[in-house]
């Protein structure tokens, strides 16, 4: 501290001390009262002076030391701090704008896909309505941003009054109580009402006859029927039915409880519920009432007398109408149906405008580049997007994971629209090509229309049964042992959204059979799997090849009932793509030693369970590799999809050389590498061997040859089988 610094803090910072201690002496002085308060005043008026004179001298003494003066330097960092700050707020501000303008230009591409997925019925008008609703928020936000916590409540399904309507039911002595256990008895009338007793529709029948009773006592009791007329004789008659019909139905709720005795063993069983003591005392009501009838009915001014009186008798009468109270214990299974059928018909609408949004904010974020060109506003722009959809995302994975059926219901209904307005595009360009007229373009329009319609008023899609979907792979069909055997050694695990199954580089310890939800597989080209590819015919791990053409990207889906790992697993190699779930996905797995195995026992050359599972792999790359090459047959090819699977040729090293019959159609080289004995062409997978090669030979390589081979349309299948034959030996 210099010397300028110790006058300042002497001048403006001890006073104040010193002030405080000053205050505080006349405390000390404990003899004299007077003296006290005189030394109190001065002090006081001391200090008072002292702050005074510091509090307007200070500012000269730091004016007269010269600290109010800024150095240049410390000036001109100051003015550049001031002009940083300032061209920041700027920034800023510019970049707030420019998000902002982008938040706006985002909404009205939002609002434009909405118009257009609705015009094209991709979007249901519940969906549309909420979601417009969301925009309409958004475009009342200062900032444009679009919140979905709206959406999110929609998923809360509970509705008003469901509890308390449970809670009735789980507490009200009518619907908790329960009877006790009747046995049979031994007599075949008696059997014969205790099963009648027993059955359901029986007593639904009864809770019929009852309202139409109650229906014709109030028809009577606004009619009023004169005496002896021949309305009343009706009626009357009408009465003389039903007490039948009651009397009847006491008499066989006795028997069935009579295992002994009528009337002992049956009569003391029947009264001991408090539900049959009340229906009894309401058939004494109707036997009263019919007693009452019938007398007046003899009598002419007694029945005058009830005619005048009308009213009274029927709310007697109406008494029978309290028997319907016993029947609403069937009531809480219909009341739990109803309940759960409008809550899942709501989670249906939630999960179907959630599944909406998904979509809808994907897009916007895989258009987000060509609207904003800067690369922060696009990130904190995702970023949002990605805060919006966390809440959406997290429920729809629980509705995926707790009603499996609601995601297979709005996933099918949606990739059923897509097919049928591709459809509906490609009639269209059919139409503008003047390959049909109006007329037909008019009627392929209204038959799409109705396949639509058929697929919104499709309100519920089960699940498939597991073992189905397990017995229905391709590799399984037709093989009951086989499947049994690996039914029995699989195993079910559970994927969570987003869990990567397969990773590039990965070796697959078993196959996978996907039962429910849907994987993602990503292949990028590398130059080592493009080398291998093109030198000895080794195909890269991809499951569900659907072409030849490896120097692509390719991304696909597999869904239930698909595999995945069948060619790691055979070739032992590892992955060349990524296989990630897109939704909960449940699976039976294979482990390989339970393949191998398996493949022990079912180990035919030309037909065994690794030549169907090559064979199930190379069916769609076959039918890829043809279409690729335009043949004028490729219609018919597809068309009998069975002459791709009826003969094939998995194990090569059991031949030298292979001769090219008559029989064969066409020969598919899937996997490593051929040459021609005559011309001595050498063959690289995947491709389609010309049908003039005579005789195939098979060249050392680090792959063995995998050949399909399609026999021709008029080879029956006996034929085929005698080939078989002959290649085996």
């Amino acid at each position: 501290m210099d010397s300028r610094c110790r006058i300042v803090a002497v001048c403006g910072g001890v006073p104040s001390l010193m002030n405080i201690s000053y205050t505080l002496l006349p405390s000390s002085v404990r003899d004299i009262d007077e003296v006290r308060h005189i030394m109190f005043f001065y002090v006081t008026g001391m200090v008072i002076i002292s702050l005074l004179l510091n509090v307007i001298s200070l500012p000269y003494l730091v004016s007269f030391l010269k600290f109010d003066v800024v150095s240049l330097s410390r000036e001109s960092d100051l003015k550049s701090c001031v002009r940083y700050l300032r061209r920041l707020k700027s920034r800023e501000l510019l970049f707030m704008k420019i998000e902002r303008a982008t938040s706006l230009r985002l909404l009205k591409a939002r609002e434009a896909m909405q118009i257009r997925m609705f015009c094209k019925d991709l979007l249901s008008s519940k969906s549309f309505i909420i979601l417009n609703e969301l925009l309409k928020e958004a475009y009342s936000h200062p900032n444009h941003c679009l919140k979905s916590d709206y959406l999110v409540k929609k998923f809360d399904v509970e509705l008003i009054g469901a509890k308390s309507c449970q809670r009735v039911y789980q507490t009200w002595p009518l619907f908790r109580f329960k009877q006790n256990q009747i046995r049979p008895p031994n007599f075949y009338f008696r059997r014969l009402c205790y099963h009648l007793m027993q059955n359901k529709v029986f007593h639904i029948f009864a809770a019929n006859i009852i309202l139409l009773n109650m229906v014709i006592v109030i028809i009577e009791g606004s009619i009023n029927p004169k005496p002896r007329s021949d309305v009343k004789n009706v009626f009357t008659f009408f009465d003389f039915i039903f007490l039948i019909f009651f009397t009847s139905e006491w008499l066989i709720n006795i028997a069935g409880r009579a295992r002994v005795t009528f009337w002992k063993n049956g009569l003391i069983d029947y009264l001991r519920s408090p539900f049959n003591i009340f229906d009894f005392f309401i058939l004494i009501t109707v036997w009263i009432s019919f007693i009452i009838e019938t007398s007046c009915y003899m009598n002419l001014n007694s029945e005058i007398f009830l005619y005048d009186h009308r009213p009274w008798f029927t709310v007697f009468k109406s008494v029978r109408i309290l028997r319907i109270i016993r029947f609403l214990k069937y009531t809480e299974s219909m009341a739990t149906r109803m309940i759960q059928y409008y809550q899942s018909q709501r989670l249906l609408t939630a999960f179907d405008v959630g599944k909406d949004f998904l979509i809808q904010e994907r897009r916007m974020m895989a258009i987000l580049p060509n609207i904003c060109g800067s690369y922060r506003i696009c990130r904190d722009l995702e970023e949002n997007i990605e805060q919006t959809l966390q809440g959406v995302v997290r429920e729809t994975h629980n509705v995926q994971s707790n009603f499996s059926w609601i995601s297979t219901t709005v996933r099918t209904r949606y990739a059923t629209k897509l097919v049928i307005n591709s459809m509906k595009d490609t009639v269209d360009h059919l139409v503008v090509s003047g390959w049909i007229d109006n007329t037909e373009h008019h009627f392929l329009t209204s038959m799409l229309n109705i396949m639509l319609e058929k697929v919104n008023r499709k309100r519920r899609i089960e699940t498939t049964d597991r073992e189905c979907i397990f017995e229905n792979v391709s590799w399984l069909q037709g093989h009951p042992k086989t499947k049994n055997a690996l039914l029995e050694r699989a195993e079910i695990r559970l994927f969570e959204s987003g869990k990567c199954i397969l990773q590039e580089g990965d070796k697959s310890n078993g196959i996978y059979i996907i039962v429910a939800g849907v994987c993602d597989i990503s292949y990028i080209p590398q130059e080592e799997t493009l080398f291998r590819l093109n030198s000895y015919g080794e195909l890269p791990v991809v499951d569900n090849l659907l072409s030849g053409n490896f120097e692509k990207r390719i991304n696909s889906y597999v869904t239930s009932g698909m595999t995945l790992g069948e060619l790691s697993f055979l070739t032992n190699r590892p992955y060349a793509s990524n296989v990630t779930t897109d939704s909960p996905c449940e699976a039976y797995f294979l482990s390989s030693e339970v393949l191998y195995k398996v493949m022990q026992v079912d180990s035919d050359l030309l037909d065994g369970l690794e030549c169907r599972i090559w064979k199930s792999i190379s069916k769609n790359m076959a039918i890829g590799i043809l279409i690729r090459l335009k043949k004028h047959d490729i219609e018919e090819i597809l068309l009998h999809d069975r002459h791709l699977t009826r003969f094939y040729i998995p194990i090569i090293y059991q031949f030298e050389n292979l001769k090219v019959s008559d029989f064969i159609k066409d020969i598919v080289l899937i996997e490593g590498v051929i040459t021609d004995v005559n011309t001595g062409k050498r063959y690289t997978a995947p491709c389609r061997i010309s049908r003039t090669i005579q005789e195939i030979t098979f060249p050392k390589n680090k792959v063995m040859a995998k050949l399909l081979i399609i026999p021709r349309e008029e080879i029956d299948d006996s034929e085929i089988s005698l080939q078989k034959m002959k290649m085996q030996k």
